[in-house]
């Protein structure tokens, strides 16, 4: 008996250009543009960093060509893009701002397994389904949590974690939406100063996430943008320190804690079990300025700690300071659970928690890390995109049939057909 292949043809379209895309080992079957991105903006002396999440601006402006009406699926959740090493591992990605206008940029995460000055990865988009569903999910499965606190809405509202722990929080009366954050949306935590007016972003109470957030053990780092509001050169009487992230009860000093102190210029670090001798306060670690950004990366490790303000260190901290632990409340950003302090007057962004590797010289909180991910949030250039090219769509079988009975008038077949596309023109070999 023989047998029939159909194969669905298919038209190819000239490319724009011939470029490196043409290069990768493999890409993901149905979508039918690509672009080659390089990260141009990282120090070539610096060291190769490990997973890291690298930022990707989609608009005409970083993408030249490039048009939110080749995507075939609008919504956030089921976008028609998708991303790959080149040598075709798929990578993953999270979706922080997706914002289809015309102009629009929108912003994705997508995790590099190495990354150094000079890697290339592709994006791929105009597909024929959801770009999850081809490449890697779970950008930053890496991290305990993540919130990129870009939900709109003011008041109390669901703040979602983008790690797979999905720590969800819930933000307090007084928050208020940003549309613009340093990455994307953020969330002012309060405006007015005094306490306890409210609480901050409370993290879930679960077991689930109580457990999660117990493996930052005792070496880790903690991340964020922050923009204070009020003035920064006033002291104000009776409500001493802006809480900015930690897991302190206000009925226990066993914890770890990020505060403001004295103008809002002075980090206060918390650590270990008992009242302030165990507190250590930095020196002023910037001029802060009102409605200013200010990005702040602190590494906590037994008896020392590293602060990093704009990805640039401000050294060890070792006095008064003791193995941190990981404390009985759940984690607050911008406030304390009890209210035992105010919360912080401004705005918050991009807010992150992980585990630090002594080990890893390229991976979360080392000094390279903390610069590349603080330079890729202030240049929009720190990646580079090629000419977009048309895919050409490549002939596959549509269906593998086998003749199994045939007569004068009529032929009989038994087989798979592997599925039927639209306008799709098959022949019989």
């Amino acid at each position: 008996m023989k047998k029939l292949l159909l194969p669905l043809l298919a038209l190819a379209l000239p490319a724009r250009a011939t470029i490196d895309i043409e290069n990768f080992a493999a890409k993901p079957d149905g979508f039918a543009r690509g672009v080659v991105l390089t990260v141009a903006g990282y120090d070539a002396n610096r060291a190769t960093l490990t997973d890291f999440p690298v930022l990707v601006r989609i608009s005409n402006e970083t993408i030249p060509g490039f048009s939110y009406s080749d995507i075939n699926f609008p919504a956030k959740a089921n976008a028609d893009i998708c991303f790959t090493a080149e040598d075709g591992t798929p990578l993953a990605f999270d979706i922080d701002t997706w914002d289809t206008s015309a102009n629009a940029t929108s912003l994705v995460w997508v995790t590099l397994p190495t990354m150094m000055q000079g890697t290339e990865f592709a994006m791929f988009y105009k597909g024929q389904k959801s770009g999850k569903t081809v490449c890697g999910d779970n950008a930053f499965e890496n991290f305990v949590g993540v919130w990129h606190l870009g939900e709109s809405g003011d008041g109390v509202q669901t703040i979602a974690d983008s790690t797979p722990n999905a720590l969800t929080a819930k933000s307090s009366h007084r928050s208020y939406a940003v549309s613009g954050g340093q990455i994307g949306a953020a969330r002012t935590i309060t405006t007015v100063r005094e306490k306890p007016a409210d609480t901050g972003i409370n993290v879930d109470v679960s077991a689930a996430a109580t457990a999660a957030l117990e493996t930052l053990g005792t070496s880790f780092v903690v991340s964020f943008w922050m923009r204070p509001l009020g003035a920064v050169t006033d002291k104000d009487a009776g409500v001493r320190y802006d809480e900015l992230i930690g897991r302190k009860p206000a009925t226990s000093t066993e914890a770890w804690q990020l505060q403001l102190a004295d103008k809002s210029k002075n980090l206060r670090i918390w650590s270990s079990q008992t009242a302030d001798p165990n507190v250590t306060t930095t020196d002023q670690i910037l001029p802060l300025v009102q409605n200013q950004w200010t990005k702040l990366d602190v590494v906590y490790k037994p008896a020392s700690c590293e602060l990093f303000a704009n990805g640039v260190s401000k050294g060890a901290i070792t006095s008064k300071y003791t193995t941190p632990v990981q404390g009985s409340s759940t984690l607050t950003i911008g406030g304390n659970p009890g209210g035992g302090e105010r919360s912080f007057l401004g705005d918050m962004d991009e807010v992150r928690v992980g585990q630090f590797n002594a080990n890893a010289t390229g991976g979360a909180g080392t000094a390279d890390w903390v610069k590349a991910d603080y330079d890729q949030a202030t240049d929009a250039a720190f990646l580079s995109a090629s000419t977009i090219t048309e895919i050409a769509v490549v002939a596959k079988p549509l269906a593998t049939l086998e003749l199994t009975d045939y007569g004068a008038a009529y032929a009989q077949f038994s087989g798979q057909i592997n599925g039927l596309g639209g306008d799709s023109a098959m022949k019989c070999l």
